[in-house]
């Protein structure tokens, strides 16, 4: 057979001139000299064509595996660029280049990371492996960035200036967050209550109160939470840290703000009056409660007798 075909590919090259040419085997006129040697592949027994891609194989197996290339119901077509893959896996691999998608989660707290490198980095926070140090305290930071952050705490340098109020800033991306103060501009809308917001990332935040959607869960104990830095805070209740220290009484808290509001216990510091009364307040979230008296808002309601009270605190002591 072999020496057959190649004969046959001879006697096709001298008669290159001629326009048409008949098939030995079928018979069946064909014009181009490279389509006539391509059917004659064909005729030969060990010889295959895809219907579909009219491609010709030497092995069955390599037809088969044509012909999944051109079957439709086979393929996997990326919607953003139209590329096609025979199998779902590679699909998936490649719209990563499109979206980017993170695909490594910490099994500790559930944050994803586009990078194995960045996940790794992101578990010495669990591991509590603290490489860079400041010369200045002793503080150790996982991050390098964190460091450099830190010191310009010691230093109490704040480079970037607000030239409407003269406001300093540590970061650059708070004294953008600072200028819509004066600007007053909120260009996010809700589009379910129409609340709007000059961060983004504080509709995304405020449109889970729409959805119910808890995206940020614990991985110790499965509560669910909508933003991630509620998820950081509630970890400490499993590890029992408490990482801001109060530098007069050495007191630990778990939250910056629980810190921030403590030391107003030293300063004896009062910034929250009420409007009606006249009474000031160290902490925000008393001075929220107080507010409630003047409204008459009771918004904590007893299930079982139905009476509204102002505080938590009130509802929970009835039934004690």
């Amino acid at each position: 057979m072999r020496d057959e075909t190649f004969g046959e590919k001879d006697e096709l090259k001298e008669n290159s001139s001629q326009r048409t040419h008949a098939c030995n085997s079928s018979g069946t006129p064909i014009n181009l000299e490279k389509e006539l040697l391509n059917h004659s592949l064909i005729d030969s027994k060990d010889i295959k064509q895809c219907e579909i891609s009219e491609g010709t194989y030497s092995a069955e197996n390599n037809l088969k595996h044509n012909f999944n290339i051109y079957r439709n119901e086979n393929l996997h077509v990326c919607e953003i660029c139209g590329k096609t893959f025979i199998k779902d896996d590679e699909l998936r691999l490649h719209l990563r280049s499109h979206t980017k998608k993170k695909t490594y989660v910490c099994e500790i707290c559930s944050k994803t990371f586009s990078g194995k490198r960045n996940l790794q980095s992101h578990l010495l926070v669990h591991t509590e492996e603290k490489q860079h140090s400041c010369k200045i305290c002793g503080k150790a930071f996982i991050e390098r960035y964190k460091l450099k952050r830190h010191l310009l705490i010691n230093t109490n340098e704040k480079p970037y200036a607000c030239e409407i109020c003269s406001s300093g800033f540590r970061q650059k991306t708070h004294l953008e967050y600072h200028l819509l103060i004066h600007t007053k501009e909120k260009p996010h809308a809700c589009d379910v209550c129409g609340k709007v917001f000059s961060r983004r990332s504080n509709l995304m935040q405020h449109l889970r109160t729409h959805t119910n959607d808890k995206p940020y869960t614990c991985g110790i104990c499965g509560t669910g939470f909508t933003r991630r830095d509620y998820l950081k805070s509630h970890l400490l209740v499993h590890t029992n840290e408490k990482p801001y220290t109060c530098e007069i009484c050495n007191r630990g808290f778990t939250q910056r703000p629980h810190l921030k509001s403590h030391l107003l216990v030293h300063t004896k510091e009062k910034p929250h009056t009420c409007d009606v009364c006249g009474k000031t307040f160290a902490d925000k979230s008393n001075f929220t409660r107080h507010l409630r008296i003047h409204a008459k808002d009771k918004p904590y309601t007893c299930e079982i007798c139905g009476r509204a009270f102002v505080q938590i605190m009130l509802l929970r002591s009835k039934h004690l």
